[in-house]
């Protein structure tokens, strides 16, 4: 009776410990969905160009601002990056949003960039500064 009573555990401790394993596998797999682990294309801005430093922006007249930071194109070949810059408050309500380019930066430099836009309100507590397009010789492709 006692070995049949540790068989039942045996087997119901394998049991748990491979729904165990299986309940893992689809919470990571469930986690992870939607991310990639491949390479990036050679045409994605993230290795074409980055954001360098913290951007600043500041009230110009009324309701208007400016941002102002740097970009650095990491590629072999000059490009034109668009920004987009979003102002946000405390509680992360978008309260302004500014776009623009830096312009045929050469391979390997780093540009300023100044791109302008307006406020709903006077004051932001963040300033988030993102790539949105590269052109101008992206894949053998493209001229100013």
């Amino acid at each position: 009776m006692l070995k049949r009573f540790s068989r039942v555990w045996v087997i119901a401790g394998l049991a748990l410990l491979a729904l165990l394993l299986l309940s893992g596998i689809l919470l990571w797999t469930y986690s992870h969905r939607g991310t990639s682990v491949a390479a990036a294309p050679a045409t994605s801005p993230l290795i074409l160009a980055q954001i360098v430093g913290q951007a600043t922006a500041k009230i110009t007249n009324g309701t208007n601002f400016v941002v102002t930071g740097q970009v650095k194109n990491l590629d072999k070949a000059q490009h034109d990056v668009y920004v987009q810059a979003t102002l946000k408050d405390a509680s992360g309500q978008i309260v302004g949003v500014a776009k623009g380019m830096a312009d045929n930066i050469p391979a390997g430099q780093t540009q300023n960039y100044s791109i302008q836009g307006t406020v709903t309100q006077p004051t932001w507590a963040t300033v988030t500064v993102i790539i949105t397009k590269i052109s101008e010789n992206v894949s053998g492709q493209g001229s100013d």
